[in-house]
Order: C-alpha cells, then structure tokens, then sequence
C-alpha cells in the first residue's frame, strides 16, 4: 500500500511539472505549412482619410504596426477607426475574416497632412484559427486595410469611405462619447514615383520564413528585412 501512495505521488509530480513545457503556444506563432500572407491599403483611395501604405512586422506574428494615412479633405482631423479584411487572393470577394478597431486611434491630421501612425490594428497569429486544416494552412492570403470612420476636429464624424465593404455601417453621428486611444505618429515623407511603380508588394513566405516582394499592379514593395515590410498603392494608381 505504501508502494503505491509513492508511485502515485511521484506521477503526479511528474504530470504537474510537465504542464507547463506542453503549453509553448505563444500569440505571435504562426501556423505550419505552404502559405504566404500580403497585408497592404484597399486599392481605393479614401474619399476623406486615405491609409496609402502598411507597415508589417513578422517578428510579432506579421501584425500591422504601422499604417500611413493622409488627410485628403478641407477640414482637420482628429482620429480615425480602421478596418481590415482577409481574403484568399485567389477569390478576393469571399471575405475570410474581418474587424475593425474598436476605438477611434487619435491622428491629429490637417487638412491635406499625411502621417503614420504606429498602433497593432491587427495580428495574423491571433486570428488565423479558424483558417487552418488539420491544424496546417495553404495558399496565398491577404489583409487588406482602410479607414471606415473619421473623427474630425471638433467632435464630428463621417464616413470615410464607400466601398463594397464598410462593415454594414453607412451613416455616422458624433457624440461627445466617442473613445479615443492614443497612439504615436510622425509626419511621413513623400514618396517618389519618378521611376515608376515597381508593381510589388510584400508578402511573408512561411516555407522561406521571410518577407518577398511578389507581383501585384499598382503597388509598391519596400522590403528592410525578411522581419518587416511596407507595402503601399502608387501614387499613380488612381480609382
């Protein structure tokens, strides 16, 4: 009898200690498998907050760090909500998942100012679960991102955009409720297109555990290293 309170013990201490080493999972692991994921702007300008460029960091499993916004109307902004969508380039009318912040970002713009902001709008490693297949994923992805809702100077809201795709919402009223986060931003340089539009964007290839720049018209691809990535719309591109 003794014998086996021992045993029974010793397992027990055993499975305990174990616990910990089988939950490795953390939330920037990216799923095994042949895939490549592109995150960039929608390839419609913004009629009043244009996001024209996408900053992704892999190494915090590819999340959307950056996003480059210019203000294109008459009046000064003070934040903007973002969307995102991802879809299966293969059929991008088949929308795949979808969010949007839930908060206003605070980017004080002026009229016609462009700046980038720098906030985690969104993280592939958290929302690729209900993409996977027998806990693997294949084919090509891409998150594609835009301004839904702007706050202007003053309390005002409008719509920012009218696409296919705004997240069912298609009228706006300001209200002294409306929550603001607080993000960096700094005053983003002009771009140059003198020499063309490479018609590049970047795309993390998972087999080469690195970021590519793959063909895509009316896009640009700046690639600092295979952790982070920028790709935009060419200033050329227009709807």
């Amino acid at each position: 009898m003794k014998l086996l309170l021992m045993l029974t013990t010793i397992l027990m201490v055993t499975s305990s200690t174990a616990l910990p080493k089988q939950s490795s999972h953390s939330q920037n692991d990216l799923p095994e498998g042949n895939w490549i994921l592109s995150c960039g702007p929608s390839r419609t300008r913004g009629s009043v907050v244009d996001l024209y460029m996408v900053g992704s960091d892999a190494s915090h499993g590819i999340k959307v760090t950056d996003v480059w916004l210019e203000n294109r109307s008459l009046q000064d902004v003070s934040a903007v909500k973002i969307g995102w969508k991802l879809y299966e380039k293969a059929n991008p009318s088949r929308i795949l998942l979808s969010g949007e912040t839930p908060q206003f970002l605070g980017v004080n713009l002026a009229a016609g100012e462009k700046r980038v902001a720098t906030f985690p709008v969104v993280s592939f490693a958290k929302i690729h679960g209900p993409l996977l297949r027998n806990g693997r994923l294949e084919g090509s992805y891409k998150i594609e991102l835009w301004v839904t809702e702007v706050l202007f100077d003053g309390g005002n809201t409008g719509l920012a955009q009218s696409t296919s795709f705004t997240l069912h919402k298609t009228s706006w009223k300001g209200s002294k409720t409306d929550k603001v986060t607080k993000v960096t931003s700094r005053p983003a340089p002009e771009t140059d297109d003198d020499l063309g539009c490479p018609n590049q964007e970047c795309g993390w290839a998972n087999v080469q555990n690195c970021y590519t720049c793959f063909n895509n018209q009316g896009s640009s691809c700046s690639w600092s290293n295979c952790s982070y990535c920028k790709s935009g719309r060419c200033s050329a591109l227009i709807e």
